[in-house]
């Protein structure tokens, strides 16, 4: 058995400064009509597009570029009390020290706030103090097999959380502990337990709980798959007067190059599957998705609802969409997005259009331009605000919003090259997101994680409420960056989160799936 202990002395703290009492708003990533406010699904289809809806670019600026400022203008581009300014200051280590706020006042920039960024180690009373620490332990095929989390207080380790681990002989993780310390010993908490087809595929997943002082079942999932690996059948069920009760169920089917085709939700009422939803969709010779239909059970018959149709560029990228619905047994037009791209593939132009009075009519334009490395520098809008969100190689984020945004970079000369080196774990944010059915998770595992041999690596996915879905990675990796796709084909809407774990590192993003 291999033991590893790692202190964590460290402590990130930042301070907000305020010129007034208004408290400082951070530009946030929401998109207009967001899924929290949306009325109706039409609203939900305007505000995104499955699949290729990148609607503002996200990207990785290139080493040793970072954000100098940006300007942001708001209430339909009038340039006034509504438009900001942020300023950027960085330490040699390309980490932002200091963001400035400022809004524009009778022509003046005018100091609004400033959010100081301090990337210290936890010193106190100048002394190290002791913040946090886990201790790790493997097996003999570095599977993590035991966590224990504990906190520093009056002067001593105090145990937080425990987590066990079993694996199979094929490194899958078929048993999951959690526990939590209260009155100096380990208490049951949840229990997971997975099973495996001979392709590693997980068929079954057992939730259990711990309720006077026994394991309680809580909830079971049962997948199958095809021969190929793609999942087909998801039945989902809860525990009910000492049995399994079926609850829903996602049966799904797939063209022979793995495309979904086929998509039916069931719910379980008075002992038997009744259909609830089901969506048919087609692909071209790419693979790109250019037809779904939606339909409803009703009246024990399929009953049409809407239509979503794409087109695409010789280069793969999204051109058009339009959305219909079904009414009076025909297809009744309702909007229509319409892309342009430059040489680069970055989108320039999108065009969102009304069927009004049997024609197409006017909404709202959207204008991006790049520089040369595909930065995003100039967005234009109507009607609507545009969301932009990036990072650059030193992990500093970015989030925009406005009517209209100018964006302006500056290199660091005095970084080094080592520093966009692969010497961090990165958990990146899903592409697309919103999603639909499919979505690509990228992530980074550190150098340092084989030299403490905590390189078992699992991504999993859990839904609103904190139950698992799905794990996606579950197995040793070496240092590097990895890229997995998630298929929710099987899921319904909703909000869902992807947590990665490796030895020390837990890192959990939000993603949205739209259908």
């Amino acid at each position: 058995m291999n033991k590893i202990t790692l202190f964590f002395l460290f402590f990130f703290s930042f301070t907000i400064i305020f010129a007034q009492k208004n408290s400082f708003k951070k530009p946030n990533t929401l998109m207009p009509n967001s899924i929290e406010n949306s009325s109706n699904l039409q609203e939900l289809h305007r505000a995104f597009l499955p699949n290729k809806n990148k609607i503002t670019k996200k990207n990785i600026l290139t080493t040793g570029t970072v954000v100098d400022s940006a300007i942001m203008i708001g209430n339909d581009n009038d340039i006034g009390e509504d438009t900001t300014k942020y300023i950027y200051k960085y330490n040699s280590n390309g980490k932002i020290i200091l963001l400035i706020n400022q809004k524009l006042s009778n022509n003046e920039w005018i100091n609004f706030s400033q959010l100081i960024y301090n990337y210290d180690d936890y010193w106190k009373n100048e002394a190290w103090v002791n913040h946090y620490k886990e201790i790790l332990e493997y097996d003999n095929r570095n599977n993590l097999t035991l966590k224990i989390s504990q906190y520093w207080a009056n002067e001593i380790w105090v145990n937080q959380s425990k987590e066990i681990s079993e694996y199979d002989d094929r490194n899958n993780l078929t048993l999951e502990i959690s526990q939590y310390w209260a009155n100096e010993t380990w208490v049951n908490q949840n229990k997971e337990i997975s099973e495996y087809d001979d392709r590693n595929n997980l068929t079954l997943e057992i939730s259990q709980y711990w309720a006077d002082e026994a394991w309680v079942n809580h909830r079971k999932w049962i997948s199958e798959y095809d021969d190929r690996n793609n999942l087909t059948l998801y039945i989902y069920q809860n525990w009910a007067e000492e049995a399994w009760v079926n609850y829903r169920k996602w049966i799904s089917e797939y063209d022979d190059r793995n495309n979904l085709t086929l998509y039916i939700y069931q719910n379980w009422a008075e002992e038997a599957w009744v259909n609830q939803s089901k969506e048919i969709s087609e692909y071209d010779d790419r693979n790109n998705l250019t037809l779904k239909i939606s339909q409803n059970w009703a009246n024990e018959t399929w009953v049409k609802s809407a239509k979503d149709t794409y087109a695409y560029d010789d280069r793969n990228n999204l051109t058009l969409y339009i959305y219909q619905y079904w009414k009076n047994e025909a297809w009744v037009n309702s909007a229509k997005k319409t892309y342009a791209y430059d040489d680069r593939n970055n989108l320039t132009l999108e065009i969102y259009q009304d069927w009004t009075d049997e024609e197409w009519v006017n909404n709202n334009e959207k204008k991006y331009k790049y520089d040369s490395n595909s930065n995003i520098t100039d967005f234009f809008s109507d009607n609507y605000y545009i969301h932009t969100e990036f990072q650059d190689v030193f992990d500093n984020a970015y989030f925009f919003e406005g009517n209209e945004g100018y964006i302006y970079y500056k290199t660091i000369t005095d970084i080094k090259e080592e520093k966009a080196l692969v010497t961090e774990f990165m958990l990146k944010q899903n592409y697309p997101n919103p999603f639909n059915p499919s979505t690509t998770i990228n992530y980074t595992i550190s150098a340092a994680s084989a030299i403490v041999k905590s390189n078992r690596v699992t991504l999993k996915i859990y839904d609103v409420l904190g139950r698992k879905i799905k794990t996606l990675v579950n197995k040793i990796q070496n240092p590097g960056n990895y890229s997995i796709k998630f298929n929710a084909a099987n899921l319904p809407s909703g909000i869902y989160y992807y947590k990665l774990t490796t030895g020390s590192f837990s890192e959990t993003k939000k993603m949205i799936l739209l259908k």
